[in-house]
């Protein structure tokens, strides 16, 4: 036999043994994948929907079964994280090998979804720039928006050897908006390096800048500034007193307010408003030190619970039940009584 002959024997022989310890490892993926999904399936049908997903998207993982993925963006669905869930279904639909009877039904959640969401476009002139949104990294530059969830988002731009540029975004459902962001090159400061000594700046040159990250943060104060316009109704219905005043935000969840109370009696008050979380509609707790003066000045407490429901960057609403109660309230008045609160507040 020839050695070109035993070579091609050889070489054979490896390939088919390649091949099958190929195929061995892809069934074992997919046995582990099944697994997954059955167990996912499981969870799903207790309404474990979080542990169902870590099972889905494992198995998803192990195997890129279109099937795997339409549980994926159904769970994601169920768990009100919507622009996730409508990237999925829109992968399932662009995956050739989706359930031809499943894709009207696919579709319709997606479009369902995107009423829902906002749709961002980063337009960025450095090739490369890394963005993203509340800290997760996001793909821009494509041509397709970004699905993101109704609220108020952080948007972090940044490329290497240019300012970082940070931007607060507020959406509302539905919306579709483009963002043009210019990343600045940083400037580069001349040393002068003398023997044995640290490197110093040149005489004249301009100190090294802060990133745009850092120049924001002062803004970011600034711009806490707003007013508030209140309307405290008695539990009683025996009549309502208007609170008119300012506000300054001291951070993305907390306003500190003063406010003047107009009313049967005169006053004022001092309170903070604290909010949570970045959606459109949020929770809120109020604490508040009101005075009145009704034979003199009569100090209280003002406590109360709600929403806050902020549709535009710059305008919210707010609903809140409270109590307020005053330990040196003359005698025709009650020390403490229910409070209903409706109201708005604009933010500069």
């Amino acid at each position: 036999m020839s050695c070109s002959s035993l070579l091609l024997r050889f070489a054979s022989a490896a390939v088919f043994f390649v091949t099958a310890s190929m195929a061995q490892a892809d069934d074992a993926l997919q046995a582990e994948a099944r697994r997954l999904f059955e167990q996912g399936n499981q969870q799903l049908d207790r309404g474990a929907y979080v542990e169902a997903l870590a099972s889905f998207e494992q198995a998803y993982a192990r195997w890129q079964n279109p099937k795997i993925l339409l549980n994926v963006a159904t769970t994601l669905r169920q768990l009100g994280r919507l622009a996730q869930a409508g990237d999925r279904y829109e992968q399932y639909l662009n995956d050739p090998g989706a359930d031809a009877s499943k894709r009207d039904q696919a579709r319709s959640a997606m479009e369902e979804i995107d009423k829902a969401v906002a749709h961002l476009t980063v337009s960025v002139n450095k090739q490369g720039a890394e963005a993203r949104i509340d800290g997760a990294v996001v793909s821009i530059g494509g041509a397709r928006p970004l699905r993101v969830e109704a609220g108020r988002h952080t948007l972090i731009v940044s490329a290497s050897g240019h300012r970082t540029v940070v931007r607060d975004v507020a959406l509302v459902a539905g919306e579709r908006r483009t963002l043009e962001l210019s990343l600045e090159a940083e400037a580069v400061t001349p040393v002068a390096k003398e023997p044995g000594s640290k490197e110093k700046p040149l005489p004249g040159a301009e100190p090294a800048r802060q990133t745009e990250k850092d120049q924001l943060r002062p803004e970011a104060s600034a711009s806490g500034l707003g007013v508030v316009l209140r309307a405290d109704i008695d539990g009683k219905l025996r009549g309502a007193v208007a609170a008119i005043g300012g506000s300054y935000g001291v951070a993305r969840w907390a306003d500190l307010q003063a406010t003047a109370l107009l009313g049967r009696d005169k006053g004022f008050e001092a309170g903070a408003s604290f909010h949570f979380g970045q959606g459109i509609v949020k929770p809120l707790v109020f604490v508040g030190i009101p005075v009145f003066f009704a034979d003199g000045a009569r100090p209280g407490g003002h406590v109360a619970a709600g929403v806050r429901v902020d549709p535009w960057e710059h305008v919210g609403f707010l609903a809140q039940l409270g109590v307020a109660a005053f330990a040196s309230a003359p005698d025709h008045y009650d020390r403490a009584t229910f409070l209903p609160s409706v109201g708005a507040q604009g933010r500069f």
